[in-house]
């Protein structure tokens, strides 16, 4: 097997890895959004349902190649970033719960930015995938 491919393939478990853990993240923010509620909301029930199935569908393009899922999922990351920021800051003014989730965001999202612009394996994966549709 040529270092390429190994490198490829490298790449390609882990860009399969980072999906299925960012997919169970939002997942897992849904339910417990759901269970922090007082009564289950249909509504805010179906938004997470839509919401999973368009991160999902965003995380798809990526994988396939696709440049523009790339850049709007670096747009999406970026805005949730500056959001949980900023409610991290005015929850340490305002004394709010919450904290904790808004921060595990920031270092979950972080670390998916850094994945998706700057592991070799990823960018090399990407790549070949972008070449081979």
């Amino acid at each position: 097997m040529q270092i390429g491919q190994e490198i490829i393939d490298k790449g390609k478990r882990k860009t399969l890895i980072a999906i299925f853990a960012l997919i169970s993240f939002s997942i897992l923010i849904s339910v417990f959004t759901q269970l922090n509620l007082a009564a289950i909301s249909q509504k805010k029930l179906s938004q997470d349902f839509i919401r999973v199935l368009i991160e999902a569908g965003l995380y798809y393009a990526i994988y396939i190649g696709k440049n523009r899922a790339r850049i709007t999922m670096f747009i999406l990351f970026g805005i949730t970033i500056l959001a949980s920021v900023l409610y991290l800051i005015s929850s340490f003014i305002l004394n709010s719960q919450g904290t904790y989730i808004m921060l595990f965001l920031v270092v979950i999202y972080g670390v998916a930015i850094y994945f998706f612009k700057l592991d070799t394996y990823f960018r090399s994966f990407f790549e070949y995938q972008r070449k081979t549709r």
